[in-house]
């Protein structure tokens, strides 16, 4: 029953079935897996983490909760526990597409062994042709390893079989503006960034994207409200912040060229404040006074959701320190800091990156 409404998207009605299922048979695989599935479904990777460990206690050869156990805690942003989990996937049932997947997701976000990612995703697609959901992800590896043709050719095959998928139509449009830059090549750029963001407006690269190629191509006034609207959506990416400033004095806004700037000179100021005390916090987990300094400096900057992490963790710190340094350690163990998602090769073209700095497809930490 529980399944069944889980696949209906009536969340609330299946979690309080499942949990009282788990409840009634705490060593049940069925209803564990199932409860932990849910959570996946839903977004609370953590909690579906901490499910799919107990799956694993009742049967550690569970190949269901080692490949989606591996992608919540991938989702966690987990170093080694994804790699460990989906690498006993593999070797369990080696025909698993879904195994191999994982795989090549968690060797890539490890941002060590990018040759192991691209054979694992290699052998999914052996394995399973005609499944093309995963490749936004494939096509980042294959651009790591300098295969820049072949991520593109990727990316064409997954928009002829799902015209839809406006992260394939951004990343295509990045491929061909930094790999394959052309007349012809920027056109097709301009129109796969115009339709991401027609498919998903909320999406802030191919704004911020779009944004600084029609700037680069001395359209100022059309490239503003792009840069407005990836701003909005990514509040801390400081290549936006720039490049709106930029824009404003292009279009002859003077005022508002001031304020931008003032406000992306106060960005770096707090992204470099960021980094500072995140690097201090890694070096030492246990100290009350950089938790409280992050408090207040997230709160400063109204990351709200991190200021109360922190405050949860000196919480801890200060009522159960045991539990705290247990956390602390198991952070410190599997926790990876961002690691393989900022690495780039160098374009072919430097057209692009010798105008404007290339915008991030992110924010940072």
């Amino acid at each position: 029953m529980g399944k069944a409404l889980t696949t209906n998207l009536r969340f609330a009605e299946a979690a309080a079935i499942l949990n009282r299922a788990v409840q009634s048979a705490p060593r049940s695989l069925e209803a564990n897996l199932a409860l932990a599935d849910l959570q996946y479904e839903i977004g609370t990777y953590g909690a579906a983490l901490v499910q799919y460990r107990k799956c694993l206690d009742i049967e550690p050869d569970c190949v269901s909760a080692l490949v989606k156990g591996g992608q919540a805690a991938i989702a966690e942003k987990q170093n080694r526990l994804p790699v460990e989990w989906l690498q006993k996937a593999t070797k369990l049932a080696p025909q698993s597409a879904d195994a191999w997947i994982g795989m090549g997701r968690a060797y890539y976000n490890q941002g060590l062994r990018h040759d192991k990612a691209l054979q694992a995703y290699q052998t999914a697609e052996r394995l399973a042709p005609e499944r093309t959901d995963y490749f936004h992800r494939y096509a980042e590896v294959l651009r790591v390893n300098y295969k820049f043709d072949e991520a593109i050719a990727l990316l064409r095959r997954r928009l002829a079989v799902e015209p839809t998928d406006a992260r394939c139509h951004s990343l295509l449009a990045t491929h061909l503006l930094d790999y394959k830059q052309s007349a012809a090549t920027v056109k097709e750029a301009e129109l796969a960034l115009r339709r991401a963001i027609a498919l998903k407006p909320d999406m802030p690269a191919p704004q911020l994207r779009l944004g600084q190629l029609l700037l680069e191509q001395d359209r100022p006034k059309e490239a503003l409200p792009f840069l407005q609207r990836a701003l909005a959506l990514d509040p801390y990416n400081l290549n936006a912040s720039t490049l709106l400033a930029r824009t404003y004095r292009r279009v002859g806004n003077m005022a508002e060229a001031r304020v931008a700037a003032k406000n992306a000179e106060g960005l770096g100021h707090y992204l470099k404040m960021r980094r500072t005390l995140e690097d201090k916090e890694r070096q030492a987990p246990e100290d009350p006074k950089i938790h409280q300094q992050l408090v207040k400096l997230y709160t400063a900057g109204k990351e709200m959701d991190k200021a109360r992490r922190q405050m949860d963790m000196l919480d801890m710190l200060k009522n159960n320190p045991e539990e705290a340094r247990r956390a602390i350690k198991a952070l410190s163990d599997a926790t990876v800091a961002g690691i393989g998602v900022e690495s780039r090769p160098p374009a072919q073209s430097q057209r692009s990156s010798n105008k404007l700095a290339s915008p991030s497809t992110g924010t940072g930490r």
